[in-house]
């Protein structure tokens, strides 16, 4: 109950606030408090707001619970929260309008819990399934790290056990798996033959299982997901590699972010067909398979130039067009000038030709055309 009081110090009576049928068991309160025969909590208030915590219990097995009328001090409304205990039996609530725990301030603690309005006279309807327990089945989670060998012949794993173990108080390792060690609590466990030819194992003894094992499997093909004769609620595995080897796939995990084929994404594709279609056009077809292969492989290798190859094949495509656009004309000599479109490339128009010279408009750099293409001759010494 959270109160918030204003004016001088005094008593207030608050009540009744326990449902019938209910009986009183502790008192939180940082004001002083008393809990009336009549079921009337007794406060001597002061200016503040105040939180008061009372812990009750049902006499009996209660089928349903009604809000008494309020008296003194106390609201029209109410906000319950509701946490059925399923060992005891399994119950849902019903009969009253849900709300939103957040929007309600319902304290921290009871967030996650069901949350209902419920005025006076109105009762909270308790809709038994069952009793005890009924899933008898373990409730256990794996966490597994594996190492690969140097040499490729196996994996070392190291597996952490958690959960509830409700039935079979034992866990065998199968084939290709084998138990190495195994400890509980930091106390080592015994290590002996399942029932099975192939199984090894551990007992149990206590139903919060906290066990660590470290196992060896002698083979790189298909294995089980868990290798243990028990079903996990969720399995988590981190594989580590030695230098020179790399995921491919893991056709049977749900994700393996880190693999080569889960790294490829539709932006990815569209880069290495536009960078190899460049390829093919600029420099012929086996250009283009180089490409392709490269980047297939490469692509997503740490600092792989990726976009710089995009780059570059933007670059010499403009290149190749930089004199498409030119003209060819006659300087005052009377020699064939061909005055390029893109001041940056130049590529003769006039072949066979060697007194034919090509100009660059900025540059000025001279430039003697033969059969094979265009020598610069700022290289030889003579500009123009």
């Amino acid at each position: 109950m959270r109160i918030d009081v204003s004016g001088g110090v005094r008593e207030e009576l608050f009540g009744p606030l326990l449902p019938e049928g209910f009986v009183p068991l502790t008192i939180n309160s940082q004001l002083p408090a008393r809990l009336e025969p009549d079921g009337n909590l007794r406060v001597q208030v002061r200016p503040g707001r105040w939180t008061i915590s009372l812990v009750a219990r049902g006499a009996d097995v209660l089928n349903s619970v009604a809000l008494p009328t309020p008296e003194t001090n106390l609201p029209g409304e109410e906000i319950w929260s509701y946490q059925s205990n399923d060992r005891l039996r399994v119950t849902a609530a019903e009969g009253l309008p849900p709300v939103d725990p957040m929007q309600v301030q319902v304290p921290g603690n009871w967030q996650e819990l069901p949350a209902f309005r419920i005025e006076a006279g109105e009762s909270l309807t308790l809709v038994e399934r069952s009793r005890g327990i009924v899933a008898a089945d373990n409730e256990l989670y794996l966490e597994r790290s594996m190492w690969l060998d140097f040499d490729g012949a196996g994996f070392i794993v190291s597996d952490e056990i958690s959960g509830d173990m409700r039935t079979g108080w034992r866990l065998d390792m199968a084939a290709p798996f084998t138990v190495l060690s195994a400890s509980e609590d930091y106390e080592n466990l015994l290590i002996t033959e399942g029932s099975e030819e192939g199984l090894s194992g551990v007992e149990l003894r206590r139903r919060d299982v906290a066990l660590e094992a470290i196992g060896r499997a002698e083979t790189r093909r298909a294995m089980p997901v868990n290798g243990w004769d028990a079903r996990f609620a969720g399995v988590t595995a981190v594989l580590n590699l030695p230098p020179g080897n790399k995921l491919l796939a893991a056709p049977g995990a749900d994700k393996a972010p880190r693999s080569w084929v889960s790294q490829w994404q539709l932006l990815d594709f569209f880069l290495v067909l536009i960078i190899t279609i460049a390829a093919w056009r600029l420099f012929g077809r086996t250009a283009g398979i180089i490409a392709l292969a490269a980047l297939v492989l490469s692509f997503h290798e740490f600092n792989a130039p990726s976009w710089l190859w995009l780059a570059q094949s933007a670059h010499c495509s403009r290149s190749a067009a930089g004199c498409a656009g030119g003209s060819i004309a006659a300087d005052r000599t009377g020699v064939s000038v061909h005055q390029c479109g893109n001041p940056g490339a130049c590529a003769c128009a006039v072949r066979g030709e060697p007194a034919a010279r090509c100009h660059l408009p900025t540059a000025r750099a001279a430039i003697r055309c033969s059969s094979n293409g265009c020598i610069d001759y700022e290289r030889a010494c003579r500009i123009t």
